[in-house]
């Protein structure tokens, strides 16, 4: 039970240091945005080309 406990602890605390990483980070946070706005596009794309019967 111990263990588990933390295991979670652990995996908290990396989590955390991983999005401070992220929300701070300029490059990462532009290539978040342009994979976001890409997969938009791609998807209105595909909106557009469907067929409606």
């Amino acid at each position: 039970m111990f263990m588990t406990f933390l295991i979670f602890i652990i995996y908290g605390c990396l989590a955390n240091s991983v999005k401070t990483y992220l929300v701070n980070s300029e490059k990462v946070s532009l290539y978040i945005q342009r994979f976001y706005a890409g997969s938009f596009a791609l998807l209105g794309l595909k909106l557009a080309f469907t067929d409606r019967y």
